[in-house]
């Protein structure tokens, strides 16, 4: 079952072409304050400026665990929550052809004590997530 309208796919380049990773990160800021932030694809304002674009950017699209690297990113929102602005999701082409999210994991939980900075992210795809849930490996 699809959970997302989709609004477009794009190379990995043109979206991560567009993510400046400052440290510390910020991302408790509006758009009216920091337009730099979004960028415009398919006619929408996308963030740029996310935890997940920056852990991409920083270290790779390939899946820390299993080493599945991201094809493409789709500009999508949940199918649920039409006023939803937009968003970017990472995807890769898993052994039997269909389509697997690449997620940004916390390498030590949050549940767990983990600390939500970029020094405990890792792109993870979305079966090796699956696995992990909020494990400590």
């Amino acid at each position: 079952m699809k959970h997302y309208t989709r609004f477009g796919v794009f190379s990995i380049n043109d979206v991560l072409d567009q993510v400046e990773i400052e440290e510390p990160i910020q991302l408790k800021t509006s758009i009216k304050k920091n337009p730099h932030h979004y960028h415009e694809f398919n006619g929408f304002q996308v963030k740029v400026h996310s935890k997940r674009l920056m852990c991409y950017k920083k270290y790779g699209t390939k899946c820390a665990k299993c080493g599945m690297e991201g094809f493409f990113f789709a500009l999508e929102r949940h199918s649920k929550n039409a006023g939803e602005r937009p968003h970017m999701n990472l995807y890769a082409i898993d052994k039997n052809g269909y389509e697997c999210m690449i997620t940004l994991d916390h390498i030590i939980p949050k549940s767990k004590g983990g600390k939500d900075e970029s020094d405990n992210f890792q792109p993870l795809c979305c079966h090796c997530n699956f696995r992990k849930g909020d494990k400590l490996e």
